[in-house]
């Protein structure tokens, strides 16, 4: 059974990758979908340099600082949500908005609101939370 799945994963990949390639052909434009290779070449380029490196690690460090973040502070906020009525009512029309928020949409603020040092961790905080 096990084989039969690593087949399946394996078309499926090939599959997915020929309507990349395809659909980058057809749009021709590669800034606006380069192909497979050129994307594969670019990563390739840059997995060697240091500022890769760099950047995948401080993505890593802001993502985990967030989730620790809201773990920090949603924990005694569940505790005294589950305990008293007057937290809880009062997070709640923050949780109902920032709940069904998609990633992509604190994404997209991220990319209007000016840049600061520590902007990036709160997606994560605020999904975490």
């Amino acid at each position: 059974m096990k084989r039969r799945g690593e087949k399946i994963r394996i078309w499926s990949v090939l599959a997915w990758l020929a309507i990349w390639l395809a659909a980058s052909l057809v749009i021709g434009q590669q800034i606006i979908l380069p192909t497979p290779m050129d994307v594969l070449g670019r990563l390739a380029a840059l997995s060697v340099t240091g500022a890769f490196w760099r950047s995948v690690g401080l993505s890593f460090v802001r993502t985990v600082g967030g989730f620790f973040l809201s773990l920090i502070l949603g924990l005694p906020l569940a505790a005294g949500g589950a305990k008293w009525p007057p937290p809880r009512d009062s997070l709640a029309p923050m949780t109902a908005v920032i709940t069904p928020a998609p990633v992509a949409s604190f994404s997209i603020l991220l990319f209007v609101v000016p840049p600061r040092p520590h902007l990036r961790t709160f997606p994560p905080f605020f999904l975490g939370l």
